[in-house]
């Protein structure tokens, strides 16, 4: 029994069986549950991350077969807007064309109209008017914006049998720069107006009808409002006329 100081505190004991292998064993059940739970950790880490890849592949494959359609439908609609162009593109020009034909139909039409009205005069008995008659005055658009083509007619009322002789003067009347100009055939002929050229008579010679035709180019800035003809014969009878027409272009709308 150990000694014992009389008055000193004593602690109780206690005994337990040596058992030194007890420790080592702990701390490897310790290391080992560690270890179990690392790779637990992983096994799970890898089955989440192999779901996340499943699931992002089958993302991915689902996002390439809406771009693919996508894609489809885009080239689809391409084609229709082409074709659609294409359509509107033939629907115009088959308007402007039909229009084109429209417009020459009209202006044939037009002079048509005027042949048969000249042809019924000329043919038609003789009336109280006899001898050197101004027909018509007809005007076309050329090629040029200022470029015109014409036709005057001058024709004879009974007296058909001899051949009329005479002389004709056209002028054109008009506005440039607010004032009041005129200018003859022989002036606009050329696209120069030549204002100094020296104007003479327009010969007349016929039998039934004479068509006086040429082109003129008026001057930038003019607008002519008035064709003024006088004419002349000399035999069969002697006789003078004038006629005034307006300024109006054959088929223009």
């Amino acid at each position: 029994m150990p000694n014992v100081v009389k008055g000193s505190k004593q602690n109780q004991m206690v005994v337990v069986p040596h058992r030194p292998w007890l420790k080592p064993m702990l701390v490897a059940a310790f290391i080992g549950a560690v270890s179990l739970a690392a790779m637990l950790g992983v096994y799970i880490g890898r089955e989440d991350a192999t779901r996340d890849q499943v699931a992002t592949t089958e993302e991915n494959q689902r996002l390439r077969a809406d771009l693919a359609r996508a894609n489809s439908d885009l080239s689809s609609l391409r084609s229709d807007i082409a074709i659609l162009d294409r359509s509107r593109m033939v629907d115009q020009r088959a308007t402007e064309e039909a229009q084109v034909t429209i417009n020459s139909l009209r202006s044939r039409l037009t002079q048509l109209e005027q042949d048969i009205s000249f042809y019924r005069q000329v043919m038609a008995p003789e009336s109280d008017d006899q001898g050197l008659v101004i027909g018509e005055a007809v005007i076309n658009a050329g090629e040029a914006a200022n470029q015109f083509s014409y036709q005057f007619v001058f024709r004879q009322q009974g007296q058909q049998d001899n051949v009329l002789e005479g002389q004709a003067e056209i002028t054109i009347r008009g506005r440039h720069l607010d004032e009041n100009v005129s200018y003859s055939l022989a002036q606009l002929a050329t696209p120069q107006l030549d204002e100094t050229l020296e104007v003479s008579p327009i010969t007349l010679r016929f039998r039934y009808f004479q068509n006086v035709e040429g082109e003129i180019y008026l001057p930038e800035g003019f607008q002519p409002e008035l064709i003024e003809i006088a004419a002349r014969s000399l035999r069969p009878i002697e006789k003078a006329v004038s006629m005034n027409f307006n300024w109006i272009v054959a088929g223009a709308l």
